[in-house]
């Protein structure tokens, strides 16, 4: 079962725990045998929550730190399994997946609470609307032949839960809510192989197709006023960084450049005018790459640090930092990281915190 530290004490510098539970898991300034990763800012921009896992990934903690990385506080512990965190808009709760569960918890470390409590069912990918009364998520579902994700959405008390997607034979995932909260995008994989990215309202109903194509269109991304989406799009043997109109016209390359390796995890700037996203370097690991929304704009690597993998950009809601995790397994180069918004300025919070 999930285990929460109890009366925690928040420090000048680091953290402390009371009456720790449960095993223990890697927490602010773990060792290298572990790694972070689901970093995402509060909307204030003053906190970032963060998993830390064991290497074999078999357990994952939750914890946040400050921006400036001199607080730090873990909010869950002991062998269980937390995962990608999602700040709640008032910034007082994060709900994540654990456990095959979607949960709840106080970013003060109070409050746990398992909100779906199924059996034999899988929940994961929590996403708040923007207006905190609604979480989606991907929950598991059995259909004739086999297991798949369909979007369901609810309250923040657990209750209200409704399948928003039925699909028949297509597993639906990440959720990602439009900027006005009444439209839900999210992703859809065929059993032949086909990835696309379709539409639905809160409410549920129509479902709408926005790629249409045979081909894999995925990790939509909706900019900051709600009018374009981004995602990415194999053609031709090679990853495309796409934008299209909301309603799925108008699809265009904004890059200059075929990838041959995948990209992913895309997060656009407050200010609609970039991208950043997670790509495969020349030196065979993930750095973080943006790109102008012109179009065929040559992207920048912002990282290029061999032998490690960074990961899940992520805009400060001020626009001056972004945001990612950082991992290579032993070499002490682990952590969640921010830098400028042109690449300087990279500093380690977790390590900070411990420090």
């Amino acid at each position: 079962m999930l285990l929460i530290a109890l009366a925690a004490r928040v420090t000048s510098v680091g953290v402390a725990w009371a009456l720790p539970l449960g095993q223990g898991l890697p927490g602010p300034g773990s060792p290298p045998d572990g790694f972070y990763t689901d970093a995402v800012w509060s909307s204030d921009g003053r906190w970032i929550a963060y998993s830390d896992c064991s290497s074999d990934i078999e357990s994952c903690g939750l914890s946040i730190v400050k921006r400036d990385g001199s607080t730090s506080r873990k909010l869950t512990e002991g062998s269980a399994y937390a995962r990608t965190p999602a700040w709640a808009p008032d910034g007082r709760r994060i709900a994540f997946a654990g456990e095959d569960d979607i949960w709840i918890v106080g970013t003060d470390g109070t409050n746990l609470r398992n909100l779906t409590r199924t059996a034999e069912r899988k929940e994961f990918n929590p996403a708040w609307s923007p207006d905190g009364r609604l979480i989606a998520f991907v929950r598991e579902v059995r259909n004739e032949y086999f297991d798949k994700g369909d979007i369901f959405v609810m309250k923040p008390s657990g209750s209200g839960q409704r399948n928003l997607t039925r699909s028949e034979s297509s597993d639906d995932t990440n959720p990602v809510w439009s900027p006005d909260g009444r439209t839900i995008a999210f992703e859809d994989s065929s059993s032949a192989g086909s990835y696309e990215i379709l539409v639905v309202a809160r409410e549920g109903g129509t479902i709408t197709d926005l790629t249409h194509r045979f081909g894999v269109d995925e990790y939509p991304a909706w900019s900051p006023d709600g009018r374009s989406i981004a995602f990415r799009s194999v053609r031709s043997g090679f990853n495309h960084l796409f934008v299209m109109n909301a309603d799925g016209r108008q699809p265009r390359n904004v890059t200059d450049v075929r990838f041959a390796a995948d990209i992913r995890e895309l997060a656009w700037s407050p200010d609609g005018r970039a991208i950043a996203f997670e790509w495969m370097s020349d030196y065979g690991t993930q750095d973080i790459g943006v790109v102008g929304t012109g179009g065929h704009a040559r992207p920048r690597n912002l990282t290029r640090t061999p032998a490690v993998n960074e990961s899940a950009p992520q805009w400060s809601p001020d626009g001056r930092e972004i945001l990612y995790t950082a991992n290579n397994w032993g070499a002490g180069v682990d952590g969640v990281f921010v830098m400028n918004a042109d690449g300087t300025g990279k500093r380690n919070l977790t390590k900070a915190a411990s420090e």
